[in-house]
């Protein structure tokens, strides 16, 4: 069976219920069936919870499933569908991308005299915790690194601490916070990073990273490679 098959015989056997007055009473599961449509109604409406759908028109979703998988005739293309829940989307993340900005602003306006951070010409800041006795990797080396990376509401998005083994990578392989951070550090430095939007993952973010994040990251330089 397609994918696109059983998503939409999920989605219309778990949307039938919207069409019911609400109830506390939890359903019971008779069989494999049973559990099979449960679980994945449960998956789906995460990630559609996730996804920041608003309140949806569920006897037109239901009508618009029915009719698909029967094969009627449907006022709107599959081209158009597609349109509209991509600009949808993207209207998502430029909303929540331009409350972030201003997040950011605030933040780095502050935290910019917050004791023993220093901030340099490009807008990174950067706090040393301790200074290494090694030599400063340039441009075009690799570099060893153990790093945690937070966003600003302490959400750890990556971590080589918690994976238990060092990163290594080129300098100018990362995000340009990072290429200018490393540049300045001592082998045996360990520093905190602030790196504003325009120095990270800009105005649409990355997976697990939205629009516009100002990100903390605490890095240890443990050798050029």
């Amino acid at each position: 069976m397609k994918k696109a098959t059983i998503v939409f015989c999920l989605l219309l056997t778990t949307l039938s219920s919207f069409s019911q007055k609400k109830s506390d009473k939890l359903p019971i599961l008779n069989n494999q069936n049973d559990s099979l449509s449960y679980a994945l109604g449960v998956l789906i409406g995460s990630d559609l919870k996730f996804a920041g759908f608003p309140d949806l028109n569920y006897e037109l979703f239901k009508i618009s499933l029915k009719n698909a998988l029967k094969g009627d005739s449907l006022i709107m293309s599959k081209e158009n569908a597609t349109k509209i829940l991509q600009d949808f989307s993207t209207a998502q993340v430029l909303k929540q991308s331009k409350a972030n900005e201003q997040i950011a602003i605030d933040f780095l306006l502050k935290n910019k005299s917050a004791e023993g951070v220093v901030t340099t010409e490009s807008g990174l800041q950067y706090k040393v915790v301790s200074t290494g006795n090694g030599s400063k990797p340039a441009a075009g080396q690799k570099v060893k690194v153990h790093y945690t990376g937070k966003l600003l509401d302490g959400k750890i998005f990556d971590s080589s601490v918690q994976r238990g083994e060092p990163a290594v990578f080129g300098i100018n392989e990362v995000i340009p916070g990072w290429t200018e951070a490393l540049q300045m550090m001592s082998i045996g430095s360990k520093w905190i990073l602030y790196i504003p939007p325009a120095l990270g993952y800009g105005e649409y973010g990355t997976q697990g990273i939205p629009g516009n994040s100002v990100l903390v990251f605490e890095v240890e330089l443990l050798g050029i490679e």
